[in-house]
């Protein structure tokens, strides 16, 4: 699709949104968007199954209610997206910057989340959990764990060393995991049953 096709769906879609006769549901069923922008875009309940996101600028859009399963997503900028009850069941995230997007009530059963930025978002409770641990909010997947900006690999965990905290942020850091790095690693540990 292009430029032209893509803002057309998107106004069309706000006037479905906003109950007008003249406007439609946004339908991008296998699309390629690919690089498209969607920056603060509203596509609350489209239906966009499929679709090809990646390197797309969906910062700041609105996805809540919106079908995108199977969607691609790789590399794509989702940051400060509210993605509240979407379904994202079997989607491709792979490297998407999801920092500080709204995940509650979404559905990413089977989705891939390899290389993907989580920091400061707030999770679903299901793939993507989101604690407040002191000063830091903290994300925890079944994979990573991103505490602030810093991420680690969950299988690493039992590796970190008092050096490793130390360059990830110093005393505050050590004397944080000092409190709450148990505490974690044994929420990981019962998501496991």
């Amino acid at each position: 699709m292009n430029k032209e096709q893509i803002k057309e769906m998107i106004i069309l879609h706000h006037l479905w949104l906003e109950g007008d006769k003249n406007g439609e549901r946004a339908i991008f069923r296998g699309a390629n968007l690919e690089g498209a922008n969607f920056e603060g875009a509203n596509l609350r309940g489209a239906d966009l199954r499929g679709a090809d996101f990646r390197g797309a600028n969906c910062k700041w859009a609105i996805f809540r209610g919106a079908d995108l399963r199977g969607a691609n997503f790789e590399g794509a900028n989702l940051r400060g997206a509210n993605l509240r009850g979407a379904d994202f069941e079997g989607a491709f995230l792979r490297g998407a910057n999801l920092e500080g997007t709204n995940l509650r009530g979404a559905n990413f059963e089977g989705a891939n989340f390899e290389g993907a930025y989580l920091s400061n978002c707030i999770g679903n409770n299901r793939e993507i959990k989101t604690l407040q641990l002191g000063t830091y909010i903290t994300v925890l997947t079944e994979d990573i764990i991103f505490v602030g900006c810093q991420s680690m690999l969950v299988k690493d965990l039992d590796s970190i060393t008092i050096d490793t905290l130390l360059d990830m942020g110093g005393q505050k850091a050590v004397n944080w995991w000092a409190k709450w790095g148990e505490m974690i690693k044994m929420i990981l540990e019962k998501e496991k049953v």
